[in-house]
């Protein structure tokens, strides 16, 4: 049975756009770090729908990533609205442990990835920048660095 047929059963609206627009958001509350459970009750659907949902959202999002059009060239970065997806597999223990170790300030995931992300291409740059690495060339990086904690800043312990 489909959400659209569980749908018509219960006489709830969930015509196509209808599904993809919650599609989209359980998508956007799973990547701010929300639980299923939370999802669910948040939206007012079952938690096996949300699973799918999120099914279909990273299937289609991997399909979208293997078409030609969409090909990321070296020097450019993915189409706007593309998803960034990684898998956490079971026995990747220390991805895991990682997330929860920059989770635990508070932040939600899509702010993590997106320091993470920024960091990394701010070194990347800096390599290059200085010539000691070939533009191009992934630089080894050692353990990042951390400005002091003073009280008087914005950050929050």
């Amino acid at each position: 049975m489909t959400d659209h047929d569980t749908a018509r059963d219960t006489g709830r609206d969930t015509g196509p756009d209808r599904l993809a627009a919650r599609r989209a958001t359980v998508r956007k509350l799973a990547d701010e770090g929300m639980s299923l459970r939370a999802i669910a009750a948040h939206l007012g659907i079952g938690k096996d729908a949300v699973r799918r949902d999120l099914t279909h959202t990273t299937a289609t999002a991997r399909e979208a990533a293997a078409t030609p059009d969409d090909a990321v060239a070296p020097d450019s970065a993915p189409r706007a609205g593309a998803w960034l997806t990684v898998s956490l597999d079971t026995d990747d223990t220390d991805l895991r442990r990682d997330l929860a170790t920059l989770l635990s300030t508070g932040q939600r995931l899509d702010s993590v990835v997106r320091d993470a992300i920024s960091a990394y291409a701010a070194a990347y740059e800096s390599a290059w920048d200085h010539g000691d690495w070939p533009r191009g060339l992934a630089p080894r990086l050692r353990q990042p660095t951390y400005h002091p904690y003073t009280p008087d800043r914005k950050e929050t312990p």
